[in-house]
């Protein structure tokens, strides 16, 4: 391309982004202008009248009283007892104390396996009803 037209198409493109300036600058102006004079007009100058009483006063309410948390459950002995396991402990010992198990006697056979869980609860649908 020529150099000159580089440079008029340039000059066009500088004069095209300073009239959209102004133009916006000028738009704003006038549009502050405006909302400021209806503004005025519209300003009576009395104070705002209430429309209703003052709310009315409601009793205090006591004071929240704060109490100390409920005691922490102990758990004072843990008895680990392996799966399967389960049924060959009768459930006292020979201290006494009734909470740990104590294994069962040697003849009683083969352990059996606890029993299956509960099925899931069921969620019906509409398109899969229970």
């Amino acid at each position: 391309m020529d150099a000159r037209s580089e440079a008029a198409i340039r000059d066009r493109a500088y004069r095209l982004v300073r009239r959209a300036t102004i133009s916006v600058i000028c738009s704003v102006v006038a549009l502050t202008g405006i909302f400021s004079t209806a503004a005025a007009l519209n300003f009576s100058g009395k104070p705002v009248a209430a429309h209703h009483d003052a709310p009315p006063v409601l009793p205090s309410a006591t004071p929240p009283v704060q109490k100390a948390p409920p005691a922490p459950i102990i758990v004072k002995r843990v008895v680990y007892v392996p799966y399967g396991a389960s049924g060959s402990y009768t459930g006292t010992t020979a201290s006494g104390g009734g909470a740990a198990p104590a294994p069962a006697p040697a003849g009683s056979g083969p352990v059996a396996a606890p029993p299956p869980p509960p099925p899931p609860a069921c969620v019906s649908t509409p398109s899969k009803p229970c």
